[in-house]
C-alpha cells in the first residue's frame, strides 16, 4: 500500500492492537505483549514443558521418563497458552488476523535466538504442520505456514512447505479427550510425492504443543522418511498443573 494512502487511513482509521484494540501502530500493543508469559528454564530436555525450580530430579517430567520412545528430539514453546498469547493464537486462526503473524512469530525467533533453552540448534530445514485441503480452502490459510514462513526469512533456515501433506481430514484434536488424540490423528500425514527427508535434520513448527500427538504423527512420518532427526517449536504450550493459576490481568 503507498504510504500516502496509508497515512490518509490511518487518520481515519487509527490502527490499533487486534487484542485489547488500544491505539497502537503494531499488531499486539507494549501492554500485551508485556502480559505473555513466556517460558524460563528449568523446561523438561525433551518436551520443553516448564519444570519446578524448587524440585529435586532429574531434568524430564514424568510423562517423558515414562515414555519409552518418541520420533522428536527435543521440543520448545515460546510462551504458555493463557492470556493474550491465547487470544492471539485465537483471533490469528480463526478470525482470519493474518497481521499477528509477524508479533507470534517474532516469540519464536526470540526463542531461537535465546539459545531455545540450552539446546544445541543446527536444522536442515524446517517445515510447517500441514492442514487438510479442505480445511485449508474453509479458513483460506495454514497459520502454522504463515508463521514458518515469517520465521525462516527472520532466521535464514531454509523452508520446506511440501515436505508433508495431509491425507484425510480429522476432528479438530480440541474437541477430543487426551487419550483419543494420538489415534485421531494416526495415518493422518504422509511426505508428499518426490519429497526428501533423508538424512535431513528437520525442525518442525507449529501454533500449539497440548498432548504432543499431532506433532508426534508428524515426526513419526519424517523418521520414517529416514529423517536424521526432528525438533519441534511451537508458539505455546498450557500452563503445567504445578504451576499457580496465573494472577489476574491489571
Amino acid at each position: 500500500m503507498h504510504w500516502l494512502l496509508r497515512g490518509v487511513l490511518d487518520i481515519f482509521y487509527p490502527p490499533r492492537c487486534q487484542i485489547c484494540r488500544r491505539f497502537t501502530p503494531a499488531p499486539l500493543c507494549p501492554h500485551c505483549l508485556g502480559q505473555i508469559t513466556l517460558i524460563q528454564p528449568p523446561v523438561c530436555h525433551h518436551c520443553g514443558v516448564p519444570l519446578d525450580p524448587l524440585a529435586k530430579g532429574p531434568d524430564k517430567c514424568l510423562e517423558c521418563l515414562h515414555s519409552l520412545s518418541s520420533p522428536i528430539t527435543w521440543a520448545r514453546s515460546a510462551g504458555l497458552y493463557e492470556g493474550p498469547l491465547r487470544q492471539a493464537i485465537l483471533a490469528f486462526k480463526f478470525l482470519g488476523r493474518r497481521a499477528l503473524t509477524v508479533p507470534l512469530a517474532d516469540l519464536l525467533v526470540g526463542l531461537l535466538k535465546n539459545g531455545l533453552h540450552g539446546v544445541h540448534a543446527a536444522f536442515d530445514l524446517a517445515c510447517p504442520v500441514p492442514l487438510h485441503p479442505q480445511r485449508q480452502k474453509e479458513r483460506g490459510f495454514n497459520q502454522s505456514e504463515l508463521i514458518a514462513r515469517y520465521f525462516c526469512q527472520q532466521t535464514g533456515i531454509r523452508l520446506e512447505t511440501g515436505l508433508l501433506q495431509r491425507t484425510r481430514p480429522t476432528i479438530p484434536q480440541v474437541m477430543l479427550p487426551p487419550g483419543q488424540r494420538a489415534r485421531n490423528v494416526r495415518g493422518a500425514f504422509s511426505l508428499s510425492p518426490q519429497a526428501s527427508a533423508k538424512g535431513a535434520r528437520i525442525l518442525l513448527i507449529d501454533d500449539l504443543y497440548t498432548t504432543g500427538s499431532t506433532l508426534k504423527e508428524c515426526a513419526r512420518v519424517l523418521r520414517k522418511g529416514a529423517a536424521a532427526e526432528v525438533y519441534v517449536i511451537t508458539l505455546a504450550r498450557p500452563r503445567p498443573s504445578w504451576m499457580p493459576p496465573r494472577p489476574p490481568a491489571a
